[in-house]
């Protein structure tokens, strides 16, 4: 009789992000990502330990102010990069 071998999967350890910004959190959202050179919804959420829906509504609000510009946009991803004073 032939034991089975299961394959042993990679186990990923669970984010526990936040779903709203706390103030903390919201002052590192302006003054740590305009700073950043590439700006994406991975990229903030990554950062700042929050889920991509709230990284994509800080983004949002940073494109608003001017603070970043728009580099390239596709329907699952979109790219920011920090707004250079000329």
């Amino acid at each position: 009789m032939l034991s089975q071998k299961w394959a042993k999967r990679k186990v990923r350890e669970k984010l526990n992000a936040m779903v709203m910004f706390d103030k903390k959190t919201h002052e590192r959202l302006h003054t740590e990502v305009p700073k950043m050179k590439l700006i994406s919804t991975a990229t903030v959420s990554e950062r700042l330990k929050c889920t991509g829906t709230l990284a994509r509504a800080g983004i949002k609000e940073l494109h608003a102010q001017g603070k970043i510009k728009l580099v390239a946009t596709h329907n699952a991803q979109i790219i920011y990069t920090t707004a250079k004073e000329e």
